[in-house]
């Protein structure tokens, strides 16, 4: 009777055990967020390279998932200006810098400069600068967000099996599709195969959203 009742308590162990593993979606329930570098796409066609080697611009994006089974993929819009005004902030400052000097070693001095730029363009160095950053900078990141903002989507069914996350639009998206996931702490680590085609959402953000993509937990954010 003994091994009877130790064997039942063995087995129900069991089932608890499987059924965690198979069901870890709560460890989802949540927003989170990834920092996605397009330094290089906003600048890569103004040859000002030079300026932001050690400047980038990041684009957040947040995942949120819903005990109901549901995700939604959207763009920190808020944190994004952010980064990218502090882009403009830094590039403007290393380009002061690179005007001086270039201008110095043809050894005209701080003044000369200055009084160029207010002749020849009607405003100082830095003037100058941020006047290139909202013709030329600006237009390239506006244009960069609405493309991600297109892409971006109300909700996708998800479920989870074991390390597997499965996703669907009910459009485009098979229903066996998964990526895998791992969540440690608040960090949330996105895999695949690459054998695995990429579908919906994920295939359209493909260029931004390359996986393995690491995500952090927005506690401040999730009530």
């Amino acid at each position: 009777m003994l091994r009877a009742v130790v064997a039942m308590l063995i087995l129900f162990a069991l089932l608890i055990s499987v059924s965690a593993c198979e069901d870890s979606s709560s460890e989802l329930v949540g927003k989170w967020y990834a920092e996605i570098d397009v330094t290089d796409r906003v600048s890569e066609a103004m040859s000002v390279l030079e300026f932001t080697a050690d400047n980038r611009i990041n684009v957040f994006i947040e995942l949120t998932f819903r005990a109901d089974g549901k995700m939604s993929i959207d763009i920190d819009y808020e944190k994004s200006m952010e980064s990218f005004d502090a882009f403009v902030n830094r590039f403007t400052e290393a380009g002061i810098r690179s005007v001086y000097q270039t201008f110095g070693r043809d050894g005209m001095t701080r003044e000369f400069v200055d009084m160029f730029f207010k002749l020849r363009y009607r405003c100082t160095v830095e003037e100058f600068l941020r006047k290139y950053a909202d013709t030329d900078i600006m237009p390239q990141f506006s244009s960069l967000m609405d493309t991600l903002s297109e892409y971006t989507v109300l909700e996708i069914d998800y479920r989870t099996q074991y390390n597997m996350l499965f996703l669907t639009d009910g459009l485009s998206t098979p229903s066996d599709f998964h990526v895998d996931f791992e969540v440690t702490g608040d960090t949330l680590l996105l895999t695949r195969d690459e054998a695995v085609p990429l579908y919906s959402v994920f295939s359209s953000l493909e260029d931004f959203l390359s996986l393995p993509l690491e995500l952090c937990r927005a506690n401040e954010r999730t009530a």
